[in-house]
């Protein structure tokens, strides 16, 4: 190979990965640079899992939906810590999206 072509292969491999982190899309900056707004709360569940160890883990769910700022709803499912856990359906939840990515969502 050439250094022409090892630079080529380098260009495209650094492109391909910050593609790729350009879409990943964090919780922590959909509440910085998101809309907030509020949703109402649809289903509330805890999964209890028993690992290989005989550990029993429980993991907390909640399915919400919201309006987005052009009057769409949006519905997502997200895992959720104990204190949004104890939210029951149409209890209000606070929610913060990306406007252009409203897909894109948490709750506080």
């Amino acid at each position: 190979m050439t250094i022409a072509w090892i630079i080529i292969v380098i260009i495209v491999i650094a492109v391909i990965v910050l593609f790729f982190r350009s879409r990943h899309v964090t919780e922590a900056m959909i509440i910085s640079k998101g809309m907030k707004t509020m949703g109402k709360v649809l289903k509330s569940e805890s999964v209890r899992t028993t690992d290989m160890y005989g550990r029993v883990h429980i993991t907390n769910y909640i399915t919400y939906e919201f309006t987005d700022h052009i009057g769409r709803k949006w519905t997502d499912r997200k895992k959720v810590g104990a204190k949004l856990a104890r939210k029951a359906e149409g209890d209000d939840i606070t929610v913060y999206y990306l406007p252009k990515r409203p897909e894109k969502s948490t709750v506080e």
